[in-house]
């Protein structure tokens, strides 16, 4: 949260996603229930 904060401020692109619940391997685990947002997200970086 720091560096999105700071990153920002200094006028550099960067993206924050909160995934309330999740823990350290729910962001890797194509099973994990949080999968579909992460997916979305990481294809929204790579057409930008």
């Amino acid at each position: 949260v720091a560096y999105h904060v700071t990153a920002t401020r200094l006028g550099a692109t960067a993206s924050l996603l909160t995934l309330p619940g999740a823990d350290h391997f729910d962001v890797i685990d194509p099973e994990s229930r949080f999968w579909p947002e992460i997916a979305s997200a990481i294809l929204e970086l790579v057409d930008a």
